[in-house]
This record gives structure tokens, C-alpha cells and sequence, in this order.
């Protein structure tokens, strides 16, 4: 909330202490009490709103989390298919799994996301012959899971900006209907 929607959000607590303190002499006035009823629902909805445009979402230690075990897992899994593209010659899985660790750091969200499917695709591929370098299943699961999870986050950033975006239209909108109410 800016400056001018906490005061005067503070200012509709302070109006709600006062109609509390004398609800003896208003609370007989039925279409008042609707509205006192009404305005008192209106500011519990301010407070909700607020509390969730400004909770922080951990959306970008989420991504940057996933981004971390994405990289572990393709380098490995690289550099085991490293070497069985020098032993066969194979120039294409050379040209796909000659990456060092800074230069998976340097991909872009994309090119990370879509050079470890391609890995992955490689990997499931040869599969018996990545047992003789004791890579297991497990191994390939494991980079499995961190594309998926990888996929999964790597917009959470964005979505929860336009949460929080949605949030701060929604308490200008509530707050004019609170005041319309008094």
C-alpha cells in the first residue's frame, strides 16, 4: 500500500473504534447497522488484500534453487556422456556435451531448460551404455526430476509480480467501496 491508502485505512480503523464504542446508540438503526456491518467487511478485506500483495513469495529463491539442481545434474550427466561420445567418435554428442560449468551458468532460462531435455534425450538413449560409467537410473531420474521442477518455476518470478499487481488494483478498488460506504 502507498502512503495515502495506509492513512486512509488507518483512518476506517479509527472510524470503526468509534462506531464500536458507541454501537448502544446506532446499532437500534437498522439500515446503519447494515452498513456499519458492511464497511467493517469491507476494511477486514483492505487487511486480507494488503497482507498479500506484501508477502514476499519466495518465487525467485524457488527458481534460483531449481536452476542450481538443474545445472548439477546436466553437467554430470554431461560430462558422463562426454565420455562415451570420445570413445565412439560421435561428433554430434560431442558438440552437445563439450559445456563447462560456467557455461551452464551463462544459458539463458530457455537454452538451460531446452540443452538438458536434449541431454536427457541422449541419456535415455544410452542408457546401457552410461552403466559401464556407473550411471545409473537413479542418475538419470535425478535429471529427470530437475527439468521438471526447473519447468515447473522458472516463470514463478513473473507470476507472482502479476499476483501482487492484481492485489494493489484490488485494495484501490475496495478501499473507494469502503468509502462509499461511510
Amino acid at each position: 500500500m502507498n502512503n495515502d491508502q495506509t492513512n486512509r485505512v488507518t483512518m476506517f480503523k479509527t472510524t470503526i473504534g468509534v462506531l464500536d464504542e458507541n454501537e448502544v446508540i446506532w446499532n437500534p438503526m437498522v439500515p446503519f447497522a447494515d452498513a456499519v456491518t458492511r464497511f467493517k467487511n469491507k476494511v477486514s478485506a483492505i487487511d486480507t488484500a494488503a497482507q498479500k500483495q506484501e508477502r514476499p513469495t519466495g518465487a525467485t529463491e524457488d527458481r534460483a534453487g531449481a536452476r542450481d539442481a538443474l545445472e548439477d545434474a546436466l553437467f554430470l550427466m554431461c560430462e558422463a556422456l562426454g565420455v562415451l561420445a570420445h570413445t565412439s567418435r560421435d561428433q554430434d554428442l560431442i558438440a552437445l556435451t563439450d559445456i563447462t560449468r560456467s557455461g551452464i551458468d551463462k544459458l539463458d532460462v530457455e537454452a538451460l531448460s531446452n540443452r538438458a531435455a536434449t541431454v536427457l534425450a541422449q541419456a535415455n538413449a544410452r542408457k546401457s551404455e552410461l552403466t559401464t560409467l556407473k550411471v545409473t537410473q537413479q542418475n538419470i531420474d535425478e535429471l529427470t526430476q530437475a527439468l521438471l521442477e526447473y519447468n515447473e518455476v522458472k516463470s514463478g518470478p513473473r507470476q507472482a509480480t502479476t499476483a501482487r499487481m492484481v492485489q494493489t488494483e484490488a485494495l484501490a478498488t475496495l478501499i473507494r467501496e469502503a468509502n462509499d460506504i461511510l
